[in-house]
C-alpha cells in the first residue's frame, strides 16, 4: 500500500509541474522541478500517456496535459454547494465596485483561484479559475496567511523560498511577518505591485467555523483604480460581501477541510 501511495504522489508531483506559463515540458525540466530522476519521470509520463492524462506534442517532442484530464475536470461540481452560493454575492460585488473580483482558497503554499467575475470596464487581468500562484505575494494569499496560527505560518515560511516576482515582492520572511501583522490589524491585505507591475489588489479573508481562513475575496485593478482614495470604500464593499459569505459558512459549520 505504501508503494502505491508513493506512486500516486509522484504522479501528482509531475502533473503539478504543468502550469499556464509552462504548458509544454521535457523530461529534463520535469526531473529538475520534482527532484525525481529522469528514468522515473519518463516511466510515469509513459503510464500517464497510456491513459490519456498526458500527451506528447508532435512538433516539439515535449509533453503536455491531455484531454482526458480536461474531461475529468468537468465532472468536478466546482460550482456546486458553497461556491454556487457565493457566486451571486460576488456578482453583486462586481456591480457595485466595477472591478474584477476573485475568490481563492489556500492550497499548501499557494492560492488556488476557485471563482472569478470579470468587469469589462476594469483592467483585464490574466488569471483563470484553477490557477495557482504563490500566497506570499498576492493580496488573496496574504489575507489568509495573516490568520494562520503561528506554527502553521512558520512551517510554511521554513519550507518555501520567497523569490521576487517584481521589485516590490517581499522576500524577507521577517518583513513578510510584519506585513501580515499589519494585514491582520487593519482587516485587509494589499498587494502593491508585488505580483505584477502595474497591478494593485485588495483582499479580505473569510474565516471558517474554527476561526481559520477558508477563502478570500479580492478586487484587482490598475494603480489609479486601487489608490489611497479608493481603498477604504473598496474594503468596505469587500467586507460586506465577506460577511454574507461567512454567515453561510458558519451556518454549515464549515472548515477548510470541508471546503476542499
Amino acid at each position: 500500500m505504501a508503494i502505491q501511495n508513493n506512486s500516486v504522489k509522484r504522479a501528482f508531483q509531475i502533473l503539478e509541474t504543468f502550469t499556464v506559463d509552462s504548458p509544454l515540458q521535457g523530461v529534463t525540466e520535469i526531473s529538475r522541478k520534482t527532484g525525481l530522476n529522469k528514468a522515473t519521470v519518463f516511466r510515469f509520463l509513459k503510464s500517464l500517456e497510456d491513459v490519456g492524462i498526458i500527451c506528447r506534442d508532435e512538433k516539439t517532442g515535449f509533453y503536455k496535459l491531455g484531454l482526458r484530464l480536461f474531461e475529468l475536470g468537468y465532472r468536478v461540481p466546482i460550482r456546486d454547494n458553497v461556491i454556487q452560493q457565493m457566486h451571486p454575492i460576488l456578482e453583486e460585488l462586481v456591480e457595485k465596485i466595477k472591478m474584477t473580483v476573485h475568490l481563492a482558497t489556500l492550497r499548501e503554499d499557494e492560492v488556488l483561484y476557485v471563482d472569478k467575475i470579470r468587469c469589462r470596464k476594469s483592467l483585464q487581468i490574466n488569471t483563470h479559475i484553477g490557477a495557482r500562484y504563490p500566497a506570499y505575494c498576492t493580496a488573496l494569499g496574504k489575507s489568509m496567511l495573516a490568520h494562520l496560527p503561528d506554527d502553521e505560518l512558520n512551517a510554511l515560511l521554513n519550507r518555501q523560498k520567497l523569490y521576487a516576482l517584481t521589485k516590490n515582492s517581499i522576500t524577507d520572511p521577517e518583513l513578510l511577518k510584519e506585513d501580515l501583522r499589519l494585514t491582520r490589524q487593519r482587516g485587509y491585505a494589499l498587494d502593491d505591485e508585488e505580483f505584477e507591475e502595474g497591478l494593485r489588489c485588495v483582499a479580505v479573508p473569510i474565516l471558517g467555523y474554527d476561526g481559520k481562513p477558508i477563502v478570500a475575496i479580492s478586487v484587482s485593478g490598475a494603480l489609479s483604480q486601487v489608490s489611497e482614495e479608493t481603498i477604504p470604500r473598496q474594503v468596505e464593499l469587500l467586507k460586506e460581501a465577506a460577511n454574507r459569505i461567512q454567515k453561510q459558512i458558519h451556518a454549515n459549520k464549515m472548515t477548510l477541510r470541508d471546503f476542499l
